[in-house]
């Protein structure tokens, strides 16, 4: 969370135009830097602290800061307004990057000393079976018949990782 002298120093240099953010001192558009995952604009000068932009975007547009901001379509430089979103930290991990490299779909293992396969998922950081089945195809749907449950609009199918 953006602490109040951040948030206050955000309202009085930053304006939304559109979809673009400008510089209230001399009318420029906000060009966000950075070479990584997430885009980052400086509030307060060069001697300011850096905030993700996609931050700044979000309590521009809407006037409060939430806990996390997510990017609905997972594209983390895509800072369009109907792509930000409200999330719990939770929510955020939901809709994530995966690991890649894994034989088997998410949620799926192999049974101790047996041919048949375990589907379970974590909720709430505790880990929820979800039964024993005789093929990973079984087991995978349970998995994420559930996962669509729970996740809710913050779902992502398995084909889309």
């Amino acid at each position: 969370m953006e602490r109040p002298d951040i948030l206050a120093r955000i309202r009085a240099d930053f304006e939304l135009r559109g979809d673009e953010v400008y510089r209230r001192r001399d009318g420029n558009r906000v060009d966000p830097g950075g070479s990584g995952r997430y885009r980052q604009v400086r509030v307060g000068g060069r001697a300011g602290r850096a905030v993700l932009f996609h931050r700044l975007k979000f309590y521009l547009e809407h006037g409060w800061m939430p806990e996390f901001v997510d990017h609905e379509d997972r594209d983390s430089w895509n800072d369009s307004k109907g792509n930000l979103r409200p999330s719990t930290h939770q929510q955020n991990m939901f809709n994530g990057r995966r690991l890649l490299g894994r034989e088997l779909p998410r949620g799926v293992y192999t049974a101790n000393k047996s041919t048949r396969y375990r589907a379970a998922i974590t909720l709430h950081k505790k880990q929820v079976y979800l039964g024993c089945f005789a093929t990973p195809a079984e087991a995978s749907a349970a998995v994420e018949a559930r996962l669509r449950t729970e996740h809710g609009e913050f779902y992502v199918a398995p084909e889309t990782h």
